[in-house]
């Protein structure tokens, strides 16, 4: 599977996945920074973590929907609008592009970049 394909298929069913799946598509050292918040989490373990922990539980619902993908070799880039349903407040979107860097068939970095003013968590 080609880099753009890859990000495409991930930032589409990641809300769906298990966090065994999630862990499985990035390496052991593999780097995730949700900016504009602060920090990195490293180990496809401690991002699925990130994604369905303490994150996940605030929301009855979350779905991605992938709008366009570009790659270049090993990077690619995938912008998407993710909506979410909290589980006690009102629906939002959030438009996010996420920038990923392959190796070995797996995501080894993996950037999410989203203007905090759509942020309603």
């Amino acid at each position: 599977m080609d880099a753009a394909a890859a990000a495409r298929e991930f930032c589409a069913r990641w809300p769906e996945m298990t966090k065994e799946q999630i862990a499985a598509h990035f390496t052991d050292d593999a780097v995730y920074v949700n900016i504009p918040f602060p920090g990195e989490t490293i180990g496809g373990t401690a991002i699925a973590e990130v994604l369905h922990g303490p994150f996940m539980a605030k929301f009855a619902r979350v779905e991605a929907t992938v709008h366009h993908t570009s790659a270049s070799g090993s990077l690619a880039f995938a912008e998407r609008t993710e909506r979410f349903t909290p589980r006690d407040g009102t629906p939002f979107e959030l438009p996010v592009v996420g920038v990923f860097e392959i190796r070995d068939d797996r995501f080894s970095a993996w950037r999410d970049y989203f203007d905090r003013s759509h942020w309603q968590a």
